[in-house]
């Protein structure tokens, strides 16, 4: 082994020292990470006030007097392709059912696909036609859907894990849903009970991705943590509970129904 490596080696076969950064490399990398500081800071205030835009659309329309049979007139030409005629879904093509479905939630989901807060492809192009823009519009619509008699017999799993999906539920979702599945006005949360069994395996992996983004963020975060036999046990257990989801309930005229709670004072 030699004693003094370096001598007798040429300058170029040295190790050289680790060369510094310049001061305008530095200067670049800070300027950067202000500009990424800055477009993040857009990105949120621009997300919070289009959703601040929506809640207030959303609340002014609940607040108008519906008309069933102008909603029912509506739905019928814009609705009904991929709905159906009695709000049903397809199971197959993985449409939800919505009949039945608690109107301020229905007017909601309106809200949020015509503002960009949900993307739906379909929806879009259907919300963007121009009887389907006004806050009566979406109104009327959404107290049709809401009468609607929800669906008895949606799409089932195997029946192989229902006790273990309605513990999960129970454990993770109830507090919001409510014990029956039932939903809620206030919060404009869903009803999920006698939905297809697909759809909700569907949209619980697209909340638990973060790609439902007016959902809300504890309920995203919960469903992350729960693993696909989770989901797939919580999917069956809702899908064959099949009780009359009690919709009908008068709304006050700031949108909320007189026998709400309010999401943000649950345990």
């Amino acid at each position: 082994m030699e004693k003094y490596p370096h001598v007798g080696r040429a300058d170029h076969e040295r190790t050289a020292p680790a060369a510094r950064p310049s001061w305008q490399h530095v200067v670049w990398l800070l300027a950067s990470a202000l500009l990424l500081l800055a477009i993040l800071a857009l990105w949120t205030q621009s997300a919070a006030a289009q959703t601040a835009r929506g809640e207030d659309t959303l609340r002014r329309v609940l607040a108008l007097p519906a008309n069933e049979v102008q909603g029912g007139a509506l739905y019928a030409l814009r609705c009904a392709s991929c709905h159906g005629s009695l709000g049903t879904g397809d199971a197959d093509r993985v449409v939800p059912s919505i009949a039945g479905q608690l109107q301020g939630y229905v007017a909601k989901q309106m809200i949020d696909v015509a503002e960009g807060d949900r993307t739906i492809p379909e929806m879009h192009r259907a919300l963007a036609r121009a009887d389907l823009i006004s806050p009566q519009a979406i109104r009327d619509v959404a107290a049709f859907v809401s009468a609607l008699a929800p669906l008895r017999t949606p799409a089932q799993g195997d029946g192989k894990a229902v006790v273990v999906g309605e513990q999960i539920f129970l454990a993770h979702c109830s507090h919001c849903h409510g014990k029956d599945a039932q939903g809620m006005e206030a919060g404009w949360v869903p009803a999920l009970r006698g939905q297809h069994y697909a759809y909700l395996i569907k949209q619980m992996r697209q909340a638990a991705a973060g790609h439902r983004y007016s959902m809300d963020f504890e309920a995203s975060e919960r469903l992350e943590a729960l693993m696909l036999p989770d989901l797939m046990a919580i999917a069956d257990f809702l899908s064959r509970k099949t009780a009359t989801v009690s919709a009908k309930v008068p709304l006050k005229p700031n949108g909320l129904s007189n026998d709400s709670i309010v999401h943000k004072d649950l345990p």
